[in-house]
């Protein structure tokens, strides 16, 4: 454990090791160094049991430190009983933004513990109490009229969809920028009442729904609502049990979002990405795209789109899992504004690989001129993951040509090719060394096939991370 003097809290981001207990004596010293510090901003603690006496210690430490930011103690043991002992201080605080209060035993209890602290708090503006079983009963009792609070993270927190109805009809929704909901079996009901709070929620901009096994007839009804929030910047979706028809739903929705800005999109795995529906999906997002950019035409509409701080018409699309032929390749690479595309995983037919390659040439403005990047194919794509795709050496040795080929003219910067049977040949590794050379500005990734080499953490598709929102008008 770090020392718990005051002089230790000259550093901003102390973390307490797991490997000793936090005596009670540390607790102590620790919450007297709190209460007089005014340069420590983070606080982790997160992996020591505290008793519900050390917690109310901790509470009355937050209630006289306005320089804390970002606060997370407690292990699995901490339960109801810590969590109300502390609310009192946290709900008297006046500077924390960040509370983690993940996988800490909580139950509804809990969240009506903390109620009061999130309708008081004038600066707290994110929240993660996911992995906790708060249930519905645990979700309303949240949902009071909160000051400042921007993003929510209720993963893991048996959820279904009485409790999705109680988000949306939550008083203070307006002000939500992040939801997270993943890992919930929502179920296909709960589609109404996530359409429900996407028209409520105004300045939603990410949402995550992971896991949550929406199914087809969910995804449609979740889709239906996508016009009317033309904000959201970010939509997670994998491992929904989504059928062909839930994509074409789902393509339907972004299509008629008019005046719609950038988006990261994460559908794979565990949902059907057929061939023929990923370039249905690709049509919708170019029409999309082209809805946006009329409306940015518009001199009027600009200068609202200026004021508002308005993005252009970006994609970051995750396709994991997916089975792509040619002509869905060849969709992807004339979308506008593709700058990022997984598809870890994914089934590419030889066809697809060709196209892909050819895309990837052509990136730099070969076959569309120079100064024509509508007319380029991957015009901006900027990050290209193919980890995982079952790619031989001959296979990975024609994209590296095709990057070469691009040139420094594309905006290519980030390939990762890892967990493919071709990335262990001695070929490939000198190959990549070549491209390096003649292109320092473009990292390529790789790993060996089985996963087992350094960096695997790096490679594969990934949902979204929910982040402290920015502050509020």
């Amino acid at each position: 454990m770090t020392q718990t003097s005051q002089h230790a809290f000259g550093f901003q981001r102390p973390q307490l090791s797991a490997r000793r207990a936090c005596r009670v004596q540390d607790v102590a010293a620790l919450c007297d160094a709190l209460t007089s510090n005014t340069r420590l901003s983070e606080l982790s603690c997160s992996c020591h049991p505290l008793s519900p006496g050390a917690a109310a210690r901790f509470g009355a430490a937050l209630a006289a430190n306005g320089a804390l930011r970002s606060v997370s103690v407690g292990d699995s043991s901490f339960g109801d009983a810590g969590l109300a002992a502390m609310a009192g201080g946290l709900a008297a605080n006046k500077g924390l933004t960040r509370l983690d209060l993940e996988h800490k035993a909580l139950t509804a209890a809990g969240a009506r513990a903390l109620a009061a602290c999130l309708a008081a708090h004038p600066t707290l503006q994110e929240l993660l109490i996911g992995r906790n079983e708060l249930g519905t009963d645990g979700v309303s009792a949240l949902c009071v009229p909160w000051r400042a609070l921007r993003a929510l993270d209720l993963s893991s927190c048996g959820l279904g969809a009485p409790a999705v109805a109680a988000l949306a009809a939550a008083p203070a929704l307006g002000t939500l920028a992040q939801l997270a909901l993943a890992d919930n079996e929502l179920g296909p009901g709960a589609g109404a009442p996530l359409a429900e709070l996407l028209g409520r929620a105004g300045k939603l901009r990410v949402l995550e729904l992971a896991g949550t096994r929406l199914g087809e007839e969910g995804v449609a009804t979740l889709a239906s609502a996508l016009p009317s929030a033309p904000g959201l910047a970010a939509l997670d979706l994998s491992r929904c049990g989504m059928s062909a028809a839930g994509v074409r739903a789902l393509a339907g929705g972004l299509r008629r979002q008019a005046a719609a800005g950038p988006l990261r999109l994460v559908l794979g795995p565990g949902n059907d990405l057929g061939h023929e529906s990923v370039v249905e999906l690709a049509a919708a997002l170019q029409e999309r795209a082209r809805s946006g950019d009329s409306q940015h035409g518009d001199k009027g509409q600009q200068q609202q789109q200026q004021q508002r701080g308005r993005e252009a018409v970006n994609y970051d699309l995750d396709l994991g899992g997916g089975d792509l032929g040619l002509a869905a390749v060849q969709a992807l690479a004339r979308l506008p504004g593709l700058e990022g595309l997984a598809l870890f995983r994914a089934a590419l037919s030889d066809a697809a690989v060709a196209a892909l390659c050819g895309a990837v040439a052509a990136s730099g403005g070969e076959g569309g001129g120079e100064g024509h990047a509508e007319e380029r194919q991957f015009a901006g794509l900027r990050n290209l993951n193919l980890s995982g795709c079952g790619l031989g050496l001959a296979s990975l040795k024609q994209l590296l040509a095709a990057l070469e080929r691009a040139g420094a003219g594309s905006p290519l910067r980030l390939v990762e090719v890892g967990a493919n049977p071709g990335a262990d040949e001695a070929e490939f590794h000198e190959a990549a060394a070549a491209l390096k050379a003649a292109r320092p500005e473009l990292d390529v990734h790789w790993r060996a096939a089985d996963g087992s080499s350094e960096g695997a953490g790096q490679v594969g598709g990934g949902g979204l991370r929910l982040q402290a929102a920015a502050p509020g008008p």
